[in-house]
Formats: C-alpha cells, sequence, structure tokens
C-alpha cells in the first residue's frame, strides 16, 4: 500500500502524512508498538494475570483477542516479511512476542495448577500449538477465502477458532474441565 492511500484512508494529504512520518516503516512501527499495547490492555482488563483465571475467561479472552487480531490482520498477513525487511521491527515483536508467550504459560500453569489443564507433553508446546492457532486465524481465514473481505467475517467464524483450540487442548483436559468447556460453547451457542 502506498502512502498516498494511506494518506487518502486517513483524509488528510500526502504532505501531511510525510509530517507525521517519514515512510511506511515509521507507520508500521507505529501500528505494531499500538497493536502490542492494545494487547498489554486486553490481557489486563481480562484478569488474565490474576490468579482467578478459569478456563471461561481463557475462552472470553480468546474471543478478544481474535478481534484484535481482525483489528491488525495485516501483521498476520505480512509478518515475515515486514520482520525481514526491518531489524528493529523484528526486534521489537520478538521482544513482545516472548513477553506474551511468558503471560500463556503462566496462565497454562494456573491451569494446570487448579487441576484442569493435566499436560501430555510439554507444556511449552501445547501452549506453543494454542498460540499458533490464536495468533494465525485469521490468516487461515483469507488463505481458505473465508475471509477475503472484512464483511464476511462473523463472530461466529471469529468463535470458530475455539473449536479448534478446543481440539488441540482436548487431550490435555481433565474430564471436568473438558465438560466445562462443552457447557460453555453451548452456552455461547
Amino acid at each position: 500500500m502506498s502512502t498516498n492511500r494511506i494518506a487518502a484512508e486517513l483524509g488528510i494529504s500526502p504532505g501531511n502524512l510525510y509530517y507525521h512520518y517519514s515512510g511506511k516503516r515509521d507507520i508500521i512501527r507505529d501500528l505494531l508498538a499500538e497493536m502490542i499495547d492494545q494487547y498489554a490492555l486486553h490481557w489486563e482488563q481480562g484478569g488474565h494475570a490474576d490468579q482467578g483465571l478459569d478456563l471461561e475467561h481463557l475462552r472470553q479472552g480468546m474471543l478478544r483477542g481474535g478481534e484484535l487480531a481482525w483489528r491488525y490482520r495485516f501483521f498476520g498477513r505480512e509478518l515475515v516479511a515486514l520482520l525481514r525487511a526491518d531489524s528493529e521491527l523484528a526486534a521489537v515483536y520478538r521482544e513482545a512476542y516472548q513477553h506474551r508467550m511468558a503471560q500463556w504459560s503462566a496462565a497454562a500453569e494456573q491451569l494446570v495448577a487448579q487441576g484442569l489443564l493435566q499436560p501430555r507433553s510439554p507444556l511449552a508446546d501445547l501452549t506453543a500449538a494454542v498460540w499458533l492457532v490464536t495468533e494465525n486465524w485469521f490468516t487461515f481465514l483469507e488463505i481458505t477465502g473465508e475471509a477475503d473481505r472484512p464483511e464476511k467475517v462473523s463472530p461466529e467464524k471469529v468463535a470458530a477458532q475455539l473449536d479448534v483450540v478446543f481440539a488441540v487442548l482436548e487431550p490435555h483436559l481433565s474430564p471436568a474441565a473438558r465438560q466445562l468447556w462443552k457447557d460453555l460453547d453451548r452456552n455461547e451457542a
């Protein structure tokens, strides 16, 4: 996308855009910083950092995270190229990734401590699998043609990522947690 198109989408002149940014690289860096801030706010507001994390909060958090992923979907679509083109952006992204994975790992450890999660493989692998599903859900929808236009993405398509997350988690959930997940799924439907 050209800076002229970005300026047109914003309803400003290209000169005004260049007053604030020296080019697309600066715009992308600012958008990444905004995305990182939004995910941090989402994590704090969702109560994920509290000791009271449970499957219901986890599911709701994944749905809200899906909304953020949609908002910043171009990062998922262009991530590899963006990171290869800008080492500073890559460093910031990787630092944010490490931080988020540490948060996800802590949340998984809480679920293990509560007896809801009984990992049959290393917890780091399970956490990575869930992260891969949630981080790449919209890229998957675009690849399959289900999200080629924003208006085609329904709340049901966003929520469908939970079905895939459940498929990953199910063998690792306690019987009570498995039933709770299914009950939450029915209630949301």
